[in-house]
């Protein structure tokens, strides 16, 4: 059961990093990049406050 689990976790990860490193080549700058997700950071805040 763990070995599984570490592997599926594994997956998601390599696919996570792979989808990072892809919006940093498609973003004009990592600057762009960086104030894109500090936007949605910020938009998602409330929500998870609210929710907790």
């Amino acid at each position: 059961m763990v070995p599984s689990t570490l592997k599926r976790f594994h997956a998601l990860w390599n696919f996570l990093l792979k989808e990072h490193i892809a919006a940093l080549i498609h973003s004009n700058t990592a600057r762009t990049y960086l104030w894109h997700f500090n936007a949605g950071m910020e938009c998602q805040l409330p929500e998870i406050t609210a929710a907790t």
